[in-house]
């Protein structure tokens, strides 16, 4: 580790920490697709392409978008999973899709960091399995 002092507001001093973390101990998680098809369907939200085929025909007939390219069937993936929680009774508000969706992230965090979210949004160490 190494420390390097820059210049702060109001004659404090800030501190610059570097921490080396070796490659191999990183994980990158890629942005979720806007766009659902056969091929990426069931890394984005886990449900198998025969479904998802079914599912679209479905959707359609509600009023959602499909796009048609060549034997591809394209959709908004936002808007095809707000249609999955209607169809299922959950809420689908902006709020609350927008909530849920910064709430997994959070929980996703934690869980990464060896954290547990508990009531108030704090976090403390995750019990030991």
């Amino acid at each position: 580790m190494s420390a390097r002092r820059t210049t702060a507001p109001a004659g404090d001093e800030l501190v610059e920490i570097v921490v080396p973390i070796p490659r191999s101990a990183l994980t990158v998680h890629a942005a979720p697709p806007d766009l659902l098809g056969q091929a990426n369907v069931t890394a984005a939200i886990g449900i198998t392409a025969r479904v998802y085929l079914a599912l679209l025909r479905e959707f359609r007939a509600s009023g959602g978008e499909v796009l048609e390219v060549g034997k591809s069937r394209l959709t908004d993936r936002a808007q095809f999973v707000a249609w999955l929680r209607a169809r299922a009774g959950a809420p689908t508000t902006a709020a609350s899709t927008a909530s849920s969706t910064a709430s997994e992230a959070v929980d996703g965090l934690a869980h990464e960091l060896g954290l547990q979210v508990i009531k108030g949004g704090r976090a403390k160490p995750r019990p030991a399995a």
